[in-house]
């Protein structure tokens, strides 16, 4: 499945979001004027981009948004089976999604702590039996 630039600001993302995702990947066709890429290479660039580079808070909530909408165009375009079918995938692709940002999340929290411990050498883990105590 082939999408475009213009499809992927349509999606939530800001044109250099877009044009920075689809810039490393080769165009699999034409859709008028406008390059299409393979859906697949553009949750891979997401996925990288993601992993490797410092994004603001709300651009990883774009693109982790723009991740879950493909995975559903994607899901919705390779099949054609009955309507519950589809609204069954659609859920769990979607609860897929959830778990992903929330392990994403829990990893962001992971790495804050781990930060936090190095900088200040205090250790708040329940192993330690350490309480904190805010008034």
């Amino acid at each position: 499945m082939g999408i475009t630039r213009r499809q992927l600001k349509e999606m939530g993302t800001t044109a250099y979001l877009a044009q920075r995702l689809t810039k490393a990947l080769q165009p699999i066709g034409k859709q008028g004027r406008a390059y299409e890429y393979d859906a697949s290479d553009i949750l891979v660039a997401i996925s990288d981009l993601l992993r490797t580079a410092k994004l603001r808070q709300t651009t990883k909530n774009v693109l982790t948004e723009l991740e879950v909408k493909i995975h559903n165009t994607i899901e919705v375009d390779s099949f054609t089976p009955d309507q519950e079918l589809l609204d069954a995938m659609k859920r769990v692709s979607e609860s897929n999604a959830r778990f992903e940002q929330t392990a994403r999340r829990a990893r962001e929290v992971a790495e804050d702590y781990k930060a936090y411990k190095a900088k200040t050498g205090q250790d708040f883990s329940p192993k330690n039996n350490v309480v904190a105590f805010s008034h």
